[in-house]
């Protein structure tokens, strides 16, 4: 996975900026600072990126409990407990959520 650099991320909101305008190219490189050349490349460029993925170390702890029913899960400082017979689809989606935010 490529991490996107600082310069990057300024692009994508500059562009996202310029979407939001309705400004022509040249009306907004104008107000802006760029040359259309800088948009045009940039605007290009981030098309072609891959979407961006970001994994997160996930370990699954059992815990002595009786009969093994639950274990617990940690990301970063969040913990989840998983009990037998536990819903998927919406563990699947806490751990979306969480792994997002760590």
């Amino acid at each position: 996975m490529m991490i996107r650099s600082k310069k990057m991320k300024e692009w994508e909101i500059l562009i996202a900026d310029h979407a939001a305008t309705g400004l022509s190219d040249r009306e907004w490189c104008a107000e802006h600072g760029v040359t259309n050349h800088q948009l045009r490349y940039w605007r290009s460029h981030l098309q072609k990126q891959p979407e961006r993925v970001d994994w997160a170390a996930v370990q699954i702890v059992p815990e002595d409990i009786p009969n093994g029913k639950r274990i617990a899960i940690h990301i970063g400082a969040a913990r989840i407990e998983v009990h037998s017979g536990f819903d998927q689809v919406m563990l699947s989606e806490v751990l979306r959520v969480v792994t997002a935010s760590c």
